[in-house]
C-alpha cells in the first residue's frame, strides 16, 4: 500500500470571497485548520501547498507553489513533486466541513486499474476532492506541458472511480461535508443550512 499524503490547496488569491479563504473562521477554526485537523485522522502526512491561511504546528508541512496564484493544478504538481510515489488525497483549504469518514471511503485503497477516485455531487467531479494515484501523475505533467492550467483538465486522461451521492448516502456520509465557498454568500448559505 502507498504512503497517502493528505495535500490541502491554501495558495489562491481567493479573489470572489474578498479575503483569504484559509483563514475565514467556521466553527470556531480557520478553514484551513479545520480541514488539515480531519486530514490528519486519514492520511499518514498532510501538506498544505501555498503560503495562504494561519501559522500551522510543524506537522503539517507546507509546500511552496510552483508558481504562486498559478491556480491548483501547478500546487498539485508542486505537491507530487515532493512526495514521490505516494498516493495524493487532494483538498480544498474551504472545505471546512469534510469529516473523517468522507475521507476514509475517499482515500480507500485504488481498485486495480484505477488512477483515481473523485467525489461526484450534483453530478459534476469534484477534482479538489480526489485521490490521486502515483499512476496519474502523468496525466497532471501532461496537461501542464501541454500548457492547460486547469486541474479539470486532467479528469478526461484518468481512469477515475466515481465516489457518488449514492455511495456516500449508503455509508452514512452526507454529500454536504463536501461543500466549498467561495463567496461570503456561499459561507452565509452554508452556516444557515440553505
Amino acid at each position: 500500500m502507498s504512503e497517502l499524503v493528505a495535500v490541502i490547496l491554501a495558495g489562491g488569491a481567493s479573489r470572489r470571497f474578498g479575503q483569504d479563504k484559509a483563514s475565514v473562521e467556521v466553527d470556531g477554526a480557520p478553514a484551513l485548520v479545520r480541514v488539515a485537523m480531519t486530514a490528519l485522522e486519514v492520511a499518514h502526512r498532510v501538506a498544505v501547498v501555498g503560503e495562504g491561511g494561519p501559522d500551522l504546528p510543524p506537522v503539517f508541512i507546507r509546500v511552496p507553489d510552483l508558481e504562486p496564484g498559478g491556480g491548483p493544478l501547478q500546487a498539485v504538481l508542486a505537491a507530487a513533486a515532493r512526495f514521490a510515489g505516494a498516493d495524493l488525497l487532494v483538498l480544498g483549504c474551504d472545505m471546512p466541513w469534510v469529516t473523517p469518514e468522507a475521507l476514509r471511503l475517499l482515500s480507500a485503497p485504488l481498485p486495480h486499474g484505477k488512477d483515481a477516485r473523485v467525489a461526484v455531487i450534483c453530478g459534476e467531479p469534484q477534482p479538489l476532492a480526489a485521490l490521486y494515484g502515483d499512476a496519474a501523475r502523468w496525466a497532471f505533467h501532461a496537461v501542464w506541458t501541454g500548457g492547460q492550467r486547469s486541474l479539470r483538465r486532467v479528469l478526461p486522461l484518468l481512469q477515475y472511480e466515481p465516489l457518488t451521492e449514492l455511495v456516500l448516502w449508503q455509508a452514512l456520509v452526507l454529500p454536504e461535508v463536501f461543500d466549498d465557498f467561495d463567496t461570503p454568500e456561499d459561507l452565509t448559505s452554508r452556516r444557515a443550512g440553505t
